[in-house]
């Protein structure tokens, strides 16, 4: 429940939304970190409490896609870094910075220690720009504070009862960070076998930090760009924050990449999965593409960029120092022949409504830069048709791809948005009835380690009840397109909740 009254005050003071300021570094909050001592900060702090620009010796960070000689973050680099982290309009905030959020004194202060103590084991990671996408008199309903901020359903009562105990108790930040993350790890059932089963061998080894899912595709996740929005409502991103993940994902080296690529001329296919790349310099993110436009990867002919920058914050785009740059980089790249996508995970139409994410949009478009995207199904967030039908009608007036229909996977706390898929059949079956001829969708779909595959409709063979599925693109190609059948389960979720149909003992891909 909102104090109104102060809402009413805070509104009066922040009539103009500071999303309209001018781009400016927010000495106050950096400065407020370093009291706080935490330690994301790069630089140190002088005796009279301002930024001395003399930076830390930074960690030597290896960042560079394929071998393109950038070694470690510059000096500059580290002040752009932080210039664009701490603006009014590219600042972002996790749970450590949770009590900067002047909007939680909306709230009641129950809810708001809720916050403070889930966000320890369910980190968040959200924009400036998508708390204005929130109606804080709504809150907790708000479908976009529902996926923006972790909530207590998401946690079982003796976790959130352990947690609670530990955030009262111990003030050591190190001791407290270490103890969330055993307990965080109860909260992840996606399996191991997932990851190895997708992490190629190159040469004997692991090649970490890379997955061959797809015989045509490859997808690699650069450690150190890896902040994710809200890590518990994107269920593709909650295995990468976890600790722990060096043994699983993490950032590969240099010229084992490069080797795989040479190595496999069947990978047309590219995703650079970089939550935080628009966040640094031109000299960063040109080292990841313009390697890829050299004749002997030729055979790379589409590069997908995973990022949230157009759903999370387009600003980072929109008021890039070197913008003009990056675009003509990215017309470069389409230029010389290949497919440049940035692909977007868009959960409600509240996030197509601005006038920052509708110029960032048409400033991608004029130098012909795709943007596909996804969309997943959850409850308290876009569980109705006609959120569906808002959203892609204003793709399509955007001139954007339509979502696809996703299901939420099963894994991290993605049990608080999961709904039955008999119920996703049906919104989706609502949806499509309201479509535009000219729209085309697919779903709803689940990403499993078997494959894509999509819920076709629900029918009757033989006196039987049945989820009607098909393969869409899977692992073994032979399996593409092939449809089968799953005993008709009205509280199944996911993939492994369905029994074959038909008396058979398997699915055709699990023999």
């Amino acid at each position: 429940m909102i104090n109104l009254l102060r809402y009413q005050k805070l509104s009066r003071a922040n009539r103009k939304s500071r999303l309209d300021k001018p781009h400016q570094v927010n000495i106050n909050l950096i400065n407020k970190i370093f009291e706080k001592n935490q330690s994301l900060a790069l630089f140190e702090k002088s005796p009279n409490q301002n930024i001395d620009i003399k930076p830390k010796a930074p960690k030597q960070i290896s960042i560079n896609l394929i071998n393109s000689g950038l070694k470690a973050f510059t000096k500059d680099s580290l002040l752009f870094y932080n210039a664009m982290n701490s603006s009014s309009n590219t600042q972002f905030y996790d749970h450590k910075t949770i009590d900067s959020i002047y909007q939680l004194e909306l709230i009641e202060p129950m809810a708001k220690k809720n916050l403070q103590v889930i966000s320890g084991l369910l980190p968040f990671y959200c924009s400036e720009y998508q708390l204005q996408l929130i109606d804080w008199q709504n809150v907790p309903n708000d479908p976009m504070f529902q996926l923006l901020f972790p909530q207590p359903a998401m946690l079982h009562c003796k976790l959130y009862d352990l947690a609670s105990t530990l955030v009262s108790k111990v003030k050591n930040s190190s001791e407290l960070n270490h103890s969330l993350l055993k307990l965080r790890s109860h909260i992840t059932p996606i399996s191991p076998k997932y990851i190895v089963d997708h992490t190629p061998l190159f040469e004997g080894r692991r090649v970490y930090g890379i997955q061959h899912k797809f015989r045509d595709s490859l997808t690699f996740f650069p450690s150190n760009l890896e902040d994710c929005n809200s890590y518990f409502g994107f269920s593709s991103q909650w295995f990468n924050h976890q600790e722990h993940r060096q043994q699983a994902i993490a950032e590969a080296e240099t010229h084992q990449l490069s080797c795989y690529l040479l190595k496999h001329s069947e990978v047309s296919h590219l995703k650079l999965c970089c939550a935080d790349l628009f966040k640094q310099p031109f000299s960063i993110i040109s080292a990841y593409l313009t390697p890829l436009l050299d004749d002997q990867f030729a055979h790379v002919e589409t590069i997908t960029i995973e990022n949230q920058l157009l759903a999370s914050n387009p600003n980072l785009l929109l008021q890039h120092p070197e913008k003009d740059s990056l675009l003509e980089l990215f017309g470069e790249i389409v230029n010389y022949g290949k497919q440049l996508q940035i692909f977007t995970r868009w959960h409600h139409p509240q996030q197509l409504g601005t006038e920052q994410v509708k110029l960032a949009i048409e400033q991608l478009l004029a130098v012909n830069v795709q943007l596909p995207s996804s969309c997943e199904l959850k409850a308290g967030v876009n569980d109705n048709a006609d959120c569906w039908n808002r959203l892609w009608h204003d793709q399509s007036m955007l001139g954007l791809s339509l979502s696809t229909f996703e299901i939420s996977e099963d894994c991290g706390p993605q049990n608080y948005y999961q709904l039955p898929l008999s119920t996703a059949w049906k919104i989706y079956q609502q949806a499509t009835e309201q479509q535009e001829s000219h729209w085309l969708t697919h779903g709803p779909i689940m990403d499993t380690r078997y494959g894509m595959i999509e819920v076709e409709g629900i029918g009757q063979i033989r006196d039987e009840q049945i989820f009607i599925l098909k393969m869409l693109h899977s692992t073994n190609t032979q399996w593409n397109q092939r449809l089968f059948y799953a005993q008709y389960d009205d509280n199944a979720h996911w993939l492994d909740q369905l029994q074959p149909a038909f008396t058979k003992d398997k699915f055709f891909f699990t023999l």
